[in-house]
């Protein structure tokens, strides 16, 4: 009996925080939505992510050998986590749409950066150079990124855990309240 216990409290906690990694890129996107082209669907691990542009723009894949995807500049894009999930560390990797100018990130969840921060996409329209973001934190719900200074292409990487029960906190803000009613 003692030992079926503990087999049933180890399934159960390993069920509870399930720690994974989950890739947002060119090579896990599924598709848009016919009626809503800003809206678009991901699917890696076992889960969907939807993200939704502020712009309502249409997906746009990156170099293809980089597995980015496009966001326009200054268009913010909330990213729809799975139910139960948190994120506690985001990595963005991307870089600038141009040759002659670099792009970066101006937000993250609601904190807003400049061009001086050290959040810069460099210019190479050949995704033969790009940058890696690390952002840390307990991340539910949304997540939101806004890029400026140039189309950026990105792709994102979530460690990320899922509960089976929990008390979801957002910690972003999203620029357009239209977006969360499209998620």
């Amino acid at each position: 009996m003692k030992k079926l216990f503990t087999f049933i409290a180890a399934v159960f906690f390993s069920i509870g925080a399930l720690a994974n990694t989950y890739v947002i890129s060119n090579d896990t996107y599924v598709s848009s939505d016919p009626d809503n082209p800003g809206k678009w669907t991901f699917t890696t691990e076992g889960q969907t992510f939807t993200v939704v542009s502020s712009g309502n723009k249409t997906y746009g894949k990156g170099v293809t050998s980089t597995g980015t995807f496009k966001v326009s500049q200054n268009d913010q894009i909330a990213i729809q986590l799975p139910d139960g999930m948190t994120a506690s560390k985001v990595i963005v990797t991307g870089y600038s749409n141009s040759d002659e100018n670099s792009a970066y990130i101006k937000e993250f969840c609601g904190t807003s950066y400049d061009e001086t921060a050290e959040y810069d996409l460099p210019a190479n329209i050949t995704g033969e150079s790009m940058e890696s973001y690390e952002f840390t934190g307990s991340f539910t719900n949304v997540i939101t990124i806004t890029p400026t200074g140039n189309q950026a292409c990105i792709k994102l990487e979530f460690e990320a855990t899922s509960s089976l029960v929990g008390e979801k906190i957002s910690t972003c803000t999203v620029e357009n309240a239209n977006q969360l009613a499209i998620l």
